[in-house]
């Protein structure tokens, strides 16, 4: 688990960022919110004890008829998307509050030792120039457009990666074997995102590997996909496809009834004996369900890339999973070359991810 003093000193970085910078309320409510989930961790907390002890409401406050919580809850997501998109990109500790709760979490997001840092012989930048040229374009396409795409857009395109024939080094073997592939098609895949701080961070990753093989790789908002793209490019998507595209054998799709009502789900189409045939994510916000699948593309000889996961959780989770080499093993040893469809479970625990492959399919071309 994260030490107390470790996750303190997270809120407060936080707290006296640009991002926070002048809005006292927010900071507040974000000191509200840690200091809660580090003495009672789990419990839950309800609008009207945020509204009344982090906002000087009445104890008649009724939610229905006052938003102050709900729209200073948003604020603050916001804000932290900004600042981890900013200053607070190499952050040790990511700090984000899920859509749907008031639950803040931290969670220890991979050191820099840990990150594949291989680079090709004849590779001109060592990481840390590399780093800095990367905040730098963050920082430059903060101020266009919209926050998420320009940012990624700018970074992945103005940051020179060297030759295109380079390849990792030995030690990420495994990386080399599933990347190998998608990469060395003649023209370059299109990632596309979508838009919220977990898949930021997953293109992120994505960069890195892109890195070892020195290719950049354009992304784009999934709001921005056009059909001429499905049409022109390979696609890598970082979130849940349009229409499930590039999907066979799993299906995502909202629960219908019940508790889970609205949320997300994985149906297994045609699940092998002793296969599940669906998987929710449940009621905690710390575990999740993903997707990481290679198949055909909606135009003929073009291929589609998913990771995908029924809340942005599974997302990264699954982003983290094709992107490491000792988890990328396991997959590569199941599915081969081939195109597959591979299901992950992940769970947070002690402030780290713990993710494991559950299903591996093949694809038939």
């Amino acid at each position: 688990m994260l030490p107390r003093e470790e996750s303190l000193n997270q809120i407060e970085r936080i707290a006296s960022s640009q991002a926070l910078r002048g809005s006292e309320s927010l900071c507040k409510l974000l000191r509200y919110l840690a200091q809660q989930a580090l003495d009672n961790p789990g419990a839950p907390i309800r609008e009207h004890q945020i509204a009344t002890q982090v906002f000087g409401r009445p104890t008649e406050f009724d939610p229905r008829l006052d938003s102050t919580v709900r729209v200073q809850t948003g604020r603050l997501r916001s804000r932290l998307s900004e600042y981890y998109l900013n200053s607070g990109a190499s952050d040790p500790v990511l700090v984000e509050i899920p859509k749907g709760t008031y639950h803040l979490s931290f969670q220890v997001l991979r050191t820099e030792s840990s990150r594949p840092a291989e680079r090709a012989p004849d590779g001109t930048m060592d990481d840390s120039t590399a780093r800095a040229r990367r905040q730098l374009g963050w920082v430059l396409a903060f101020a266009g457009m919209t926050v998420v795409a320009l940012i990624l857009a700018f970074f992945l395109f103005a940051v020179p990666r060297g030759r295109d024939d380079a390849a990792p080094g030995p030690a990420a073997d495994s990386l080399r074997s599933f990347w190998t592939g998608p990469l060395s098609s003649p023209s370059r895949p299109l990632v596309v995102f979508a838009d919220g701080v977990r898949e930021t961070l997953a293109v992120h990753e994505l960069d890195t590997v892109f890195a070892l093989f020195q290719r950049a790789v354009p992304v784009r908002p999934m709001a921005m996909l056009s059909p001429a793209d499905r049409e022109t490019h390979d696609l890598i998507f970082v979130g849940l496809p349009p229409d499930n595209a590039g999907l066979r054998g799993f299906r995502f799709q909202e629960v219908a009834s019940g508790p889970e009502k609205g949320e997300m789900e994985i149906i297994n189409l045609f699940p092998l004996p002793g296969e599940a045939e669906r998987w929710a994510p449940g009621p905690s916000p710390t575990g999740d369900y993903g997707v990481i699948a290679l198949g055909p593309g909606t135009a003929a000889n073009r291929w589609i890339m998913v990771f995908a996961g029924t809340t942005p959780v599974g997302t990264q989770a699954a982003v983290d999973f094709g992107c490491r080499n000792g988890t990328v093993r396991s997959l590569v040893e199941k599915a081969g070359r081939s195109r597959f469809e591979a299901l992950i479970h992940t769970r947070i625990r002690d402030g780290g991810a713990d993710t494991q492959l559950i299903v591996v399919h093949p694809v038939d071309h």
